[in-house]
């Protein structure tokens, strides 16, 4: 898996070695897992087990030794007949699964907590005035943190009486902590 650019979050990229070595994949029908350097049949890769370089780049997917009922394994592998025995080829694409989350998702308050010290204060305001951050949504972030995020609890704080729904579930009322931390909608990005 190669890490690609993305505008939301160039800071992560810092991180990113770290992500993949807590992830493994299910395999999917179609799977574009590769199938030496990725994680999906154990906790490492078969290019480790294999006694391969680690820098080695063979572009070989999985999907290119299932045969749709079962394995074509390499001579190389033929020696563990039990690593593959066990794998269930999934009948969807194939899922990123999170190892440090009990449903295996990638959620940002699991990486938050893995990532931060428990008891340790941050400077907010170092971590979003960063260039690695996009000022518009810099600005999104300030405005949360002061409580100054024009939701429809602040319209009605200013004297302005609204039915307040959050736009996104359209079941609760419209707050900060609603929006970005009890949300479904939200919950599930």
């Amino acid at each position: 898996m190669v890490y690609r650019s993305s505008s939301l979050c160039p800071g992560i990229k810092q991180f990113y070695s770290t992500i993949l070595y807590y992830t493994f994949w299910t395999v999917g029908t179609y799977s574009f897992i590769n199938f030496w350097n990725d994680k999906w049949c154990s906790t490492t890769s078969l290019a480790h087990i294999a006694g391969l370089s680690k820098d080695i780049n063979i572009p070989d997917t999985v999907y290119q030794f299932w045969t749709g009922r079962d394995w074509n394994i390499p001579l190389s592998l033929q020696h563990m007949p039990n690593l593959f025995s066990q794998i269930m080829v999934r009948a969807n694409q194939d899922v990123p699964n999170w190892i440090l989350d009990e449903s295996g998702r990638f959620t940002l308050k699991s990486a938050r907590t893995f990532f931060l010290e428990p008891g340790v204060s941050y400077g907010w305001g170092k971590f979003i005035w960063s260039s690695d951050i996009p000022p518009s949504k810099t600005l999104v972030l300030w405005k949360v943190f002061h409580g100054r995020l024009p939701t429809d609890q602040h319209i009605q704080n200013k004297g302005l009486h609204i039915c307040s729904m959050c736009t996104l579930c359209e079941k609760h009322e419209e707050f900060i902590h609603h929006l970005f931390f009890e949300c479904p909608n939200v919950l599930y990005i």
